[in-house]
């Protein structure tokens, strides 16, 4: 029987309003990772108080459970922070230096995509602003989003009295403006809409003559279309003496990069996909995109570059803080953003130049890949996980034996510490590596090499500071498996040594860290005697040579 049922006609308006809403909840989503991250920072890095000159602790009220993120993530998201402060301190120094003694004016600072980020709370409790110099902050974000977070504002005593001392009112204006007191604003706005986005700043006073603005964007525009972000960007030029800090990702050796390709692939999973990389991977790409957009000055710099700048001292406290030796990953991150200062000032003014020299010029971290192709073997771990070929801290050395030359990766550490290993063979093998209560545990930062076809493992760590004495042959049986043989312990643990066959029946083990400071990092071992030898180590004092050659 047909059906006389009349047929619906898709919608197309309404199903692309819906596929806006759905996106915009992932970016907002990325709201809770990112203030989760900075509230682990904010557990650690407040307990050196002349750190950041501070001791309140202001993200625990805007985050419920702080799991502790990895080191490498707590100095990264810390780097941030302290990057976005940094520039803003720099800003009103300078602004202050430049204004009359007599006059009174205001810097408003504006939060493009706060989030639950409490930088308003911070700058307002903490700045100390010489007499006739009034700070403003307004965070702007999502009309839900920032509904949520004044209702947690107005439940916060701690927070409410920052915003309202003395029990100066508290108003709830038109056009989306939700709160408003004599020194902080919370407006909702979607940040496409910049039409909106005008109204309301304009509303607020940023369009007064004796008003200073400085327009933060902490990772919030990436995920804007270019269209948008851009009129955004050039909105902000009708505000006269004005700044914009963007702080957001590059692509320095374009996005084959391994760490630029997980980057994207990151934000891809969140449902949150990075939209303005592509268009402006370098930075010296984000400069031109600024004064293409009417500003007069523009300066960057990436975060490796923020961080060697940082004063002596304060690096120091800052490495302090917790075991650190994810340096590969945090020179990666250093490099893969970079914080941006423009200005619409005019060039004579000193404020428009905030760090001491604009640095474009970076590094290209090679992507090149050899044309060899390899295959690999995966060995699964005893309770059947997989186990990556990918992995960081690994050590690796090639055997020789009838059938093929072979590389052999061993430990390391993926998502945790491995002792697993995996092989590299210009052509597929069998290779079973047989694991039993003596094989050697989990580590990273050990030192592999070779004899033949037998494969020497030495020391490693299990966990900063940890480091291990023990030694490992890895030794081929008659079925063509493979067994792990304890050694003779070497004489000092240590960690991040290198080793390397000098015969064929000895092996140099020298250099790396130890928990023994004084101890003799220079030994051989003996494969026929099973014995560790110390070196004496005699100093030759160079004469007539150029050490900087």
């Amino acid at each position: 029987m047909k059906n006389t049922q009349p047929r619906k006609v898709p919608n197309k308006k309404h199903d692309k309003k819906s596929r806006k809403t759905i996106e915009d909840l992932f970016v907002q989503g990325t709201n809770d990772n990112s203030i989760v991250s900075k509230r682990s920072v904010e557990r650690l890095y407040t307990k050196v108080s002349a750190l950041e000159q501070q001791s309140k602790e202001y993200f625990k009220y805007f985050v419920r459970k702080t799991p502790r993120r990895s080191p490498a993530i707590n100095r990264g998201y810390w780097l941030r922070m302290h990057t976005i402060r940094d520039t803003i301190e720099k800003i009103i120094q300078t602004t202050i230096s430049e204004l009359n003694s007599n006059s009174t004016h205001t810097i408003s600072i504006v939060n493009l995509g706060c989030g639950f980020d409490p930088l308003p709370f911070q700058l307002i409790e903490e700045l100390k602003l010489p007499i006739g110099v009034k700070l403003f902050c307004v965070d702007i974000d999502y009309p839900h989003l920032i509904h949520n977070k004044v209702e947690i504002i107005k439940l916060t005593p701690d927070l409410l009295n920052i915003i309202v001392p003395n029990n100066q009112p508290v108003t709830s204006m038109s056009n989306g403006i939700e709160l408003r007191t004599n020194n902080y604003a919370a407006v909702g706005c979607d940040l496409n809409d910049t039409a909106t986005f005008r109204t309301q700043m304009t509303q607020l006073g940023l369009r007064n003559t004796n008003t200073t603005n400085i327009f933060i964007s902490e990772v919030a525009l990436a995920y804007m279309s270019p269209q948008f972000s851009n009129s955004l960007i050039q909105q902000c030029t009708i505000f006269s003496q004005s700044h914009f800090i963007l702080l957001e990702q590059i692509l320095p050796s374009g996005s084959l990069h391994p760490f630029g390709r997980q980057m994207l692939k990151h934000f891809q999973k969140m449902e949150a996909p990075l939209k303005c990389v592509e268009h402006y991977p370098l930075m010296s790409d984000q400069m031109k995109r600024f004064e293409a957009l009417g500003w007069r000055e523009v300066e960057a710099k990436d975060l490796l570059n923020c961080w060697d700048d940082l004063d002596t001292s304060l690096r120091a406290k800052v490495q302090n803080v917790e075991a650190f030796d994810e340096w590969e990953e945090f020179i990666l991150f250093g490099q893969h953003y970079m914080c941006l200062h423009a200005s619409n000032l005019q060039s004579s003014s000193s404020s428009s130049h905030i760090y001491s020299s604009a640095n474009t010029k970076i590094k290209s971290l090679s992507h090149n890949i050899s044309p060899i192709t390899f295959e690999f073997k995966n060995f699964d771990s005893e309770d059947g996980q997989y186990e990556p070929l990918s992995r960081k801290f690994a050590s690796g050395s090639k055997i020789h034996d009838m059938n093929d030359s072979r590389f052999l990766i061993t430990c390391g550490s993926a998502q945790s510490r491995l002792n697993s290993t995996v092989a590299l063979s210009r052509k597929l093998f069998e290779l079973k590596i047989n694991q039993n209560e003596t094989s050697p545990v989990s580590r990273q930062c050990h030192s592999c090499c070779s004899i033949s076809s037998s494969l020497f493992l030495f020391g490693g760590r299990t966990s900063p500071g940890r480091a291990l004495a023990d030694a490992w042959k890895l030794t081929m049986n008659t079925d063509n498996s493979f067994d792990w043989i304890q050694l003779e312990d070497m004489p000092v643990a240590r960690s991040k040594h290198s080793s390397v066959a000098i015969s064929d029946t000895e092996i140099l083990v020298v250099g790396g860290l130890s928990t023994n400071d004084t101890a003799n990092l220079f030994s051989t071992y003996s494969t026929i005697a099973n014995t560790w030898t110390p070196l004496h180590i005699n100093l030759i004092k160079n004469r007539g040579i150029n050490r900087d050659h």
